[in-house]
């Protein structure tokens, strides 16, 4: 979507916007549901052949991951490929980059899919035999985005198609967008790389993914994959150039400052009144010729200040 606003294609964008709110919402609901049914499990390498304990949950989730992958005919291979020939038009390298990336997209998205649903339970037995399903009130949502998951690319059909663009119509009127032209033979070849390339994909990640001797523990040697496994040490460097420095800090104000310096200086104004106090009760002593002498001190005060302003 940010790179469709980059060249221009403002309505490509929020089309890619709508398709994407169906299917994404989809895919965070519905792992919610997975969550749900294996109360509050959200460890995916103790999970596994979910697909016979979650019948609903796992159709819904199906449709959702074809249609963010770009799958014909789901919402997202309309959407996608609209931002990819837009792309096209304007920078070769560019939509080299997006091609690589939805790739990748399309790699972890399948992964989630048949490391959840297929292969064998990870868990333990007991936790498998609690497994269900999520009540109506759930799953009729998932219901609902999976359709719109399915027929809202239709909003937004290509030229070659001879059908109207839906969405393009209704906001040009309002939005300019940048004109981009490819030709027929592009869109034609992008549609079949794209099946090809997901045909590939399905048969290697769930050859992958479902094997059951595959070993979902088991520790990387590979510095890159030990990289990826750990989010680049995102964590770890936030941890270390925030989160300790601001404990640290927070332990100096709490054990240093608070003690050493704050009670101190809240210590001063206190010292003060109790030293005055100390000094002025010594004239409420009880001696009417005391309290006499004050009161002619006070009077020539005041006279000699008259008398000098």
């Amino acid at each position: 979507m940010a790179v469709a606003l980059g060249v221009g294609a403002y309505i490509t964008a929020i089309f890619h916007l709508m398709t994407h709110a169906f299917f994404k919402a989809l895919l965070f609901l519905g792992a919610g549901s997975v969550i749900h049914g294996l109360h509050g499990e959200q460890d995916i390498r103790k999970m596994g052949g979910l697909k016979s304990k979650m019948k609903w949950t796992y159709a819904t989730m199906l449709l959702g991951t074809l249609a963010i992958i770009g799958c014909p005919p789901f919402a997202g291979f309309f959407s996608k490929d609209e931002i990819l020939a837009a792309v096209y038009s304007k920078n070769f390298w560019m939509f080299l980059v997006l091609a690589i990336s939805s790739v990748f997209t399309a790699w972890y998205m399948l992964r989630m899919f048949f490391a959840t649903f297929h292969g064998n339970y990870r868990g333990s037995e007991e936790s498998y035999a609690h497994v269900h399903e999520s009540p109506w009130n759930m799953r009729l949502v998932l219901i609902v985005l999976a359709f719109l998951s399915v027929v809202g690319g239709f909003a937004g059909l290509p030229e070659i198609s001879g059908q109207s663009h839906e969405v393009f119509q209704f906001l040009v009127r309002a939005i300019e967008q940048v004109k981009f032209k490819v030709s027929h033979l592009f869109e034609y070849l992008l549609w079949g790389i794209t099946v090809l390339t997901l045909v590939i994909l399905f048969i290697v990640t769930y050859k992958r993914y479902t094997n059951p001797n595959r070993d979902f523990y088991a520790p990387h040697n590979n510095r890159f994959v030990r990289l990826l496994e750990n989010k680049y040490y995102i964590d770890e460097c936030f941890d270390f150039l925030l989160v300790q420095p601001l404990k640290k800090l927070g332990k100096w104000f709490m054990h240093t400052f608070e003690y050493r310096i704050a009670d101190k200086i809240v210590s001063v104004p206190v010292a003060i009144l109790q030293s005055g106090s100390f000094a002025l009760r010594n004239l409420q002593n009880g001696k009417l010729s005391w309290y006499l002498l004050y009161s002619i001190i006070g009077l020539l005060v005041i006279l000699v200040a008259f008398l000098i302003i």
